[in-house]
């Protein structure tokens, strides 16, 4: 009964570590992009923390630059040394699988009062938008945009973005092997005591 009780506890355990990870958010602050064989930049390879960056431009329409670039003079990034833009200005967008897009840290690369447009979609379906007017310094844009699989920015300027929040959502498989693992564990508490 005691080996039971422990193995019980052990498989509990397993899952929620298992399950804590797929709840938790994950910040893509650029940091760990290198490269930068450009003059003060990089554009984002597809694959990069499991997200295709697209946009305008195609490939080359996310930058990562460090905070002395030649392109925005003085321009600092919302944490660390690194912030990607927006390449051509006009639009960016991210995708991959389903995920939840938190917020992020954005300000306009000239001038201010630029409007800047967030969309998500799932399935190519739009199903949230929100608009905002960017200054020259940082402000967080909160969206909460639950169950998309991607996201457009468009603005009317380059866009300096940075420390990019979002949740992966698990997929179906996962919540049914978790549950066919809570079920092998109670068949075996259920043997046991018989």
């Amino acid at each position: 009964m005691k080996r039971l009780k422990q193995f019980s506890a052990a498989a509990v355990l397993a899952m929620g570590a298992v399950m804590a990870p797929l709840a938790s958010a994950s910040i893509i602050d650029f940091e760990d992009v290198s490269g930068f064989v450009y003059p003060g930049y990089t554009f984002l390879p597809n694959g990069y923390h499991g997200f295709n960056w697209d946009g305008g431009q195609g490939s080359e329409s996310w930058v990562a630059s460090p905070a002395t670039n030649m392109w925005f003079p003085g321009a600092e990034a919302h944490s660390g040394s690194v912030f990607a833009w927006s390449n051509g200005g006009t639009e960016l967008s991210m995708s991959g699988a389903t995920f939840t897009l938190n917020n992020f840290w954005a300000r306009s690369g000239w001038g201010s009062d630029q409007l800047m447009t967030v969309t998500g979609y799932l399935g190519g379906n739009q199903v949230a938008t929100a608009s905002f007017t960017l200054e020259q310094s940082y402000q967080q844009i909160m969206l909460n945009f639950s169950g998309i699989d991607s996201v457009r920015i468009t603005s009317s300027s380059n866009t300096l973005i940075d420390d990019i929040s979002v949740t992966a959502v698990p997929e179906p498989e996962t919540y049914a092997m978790l549950l066919a693992g809570l079920g092998v564990v109670g068949l075996l508490r259920r043997k046991r005591r018989a």
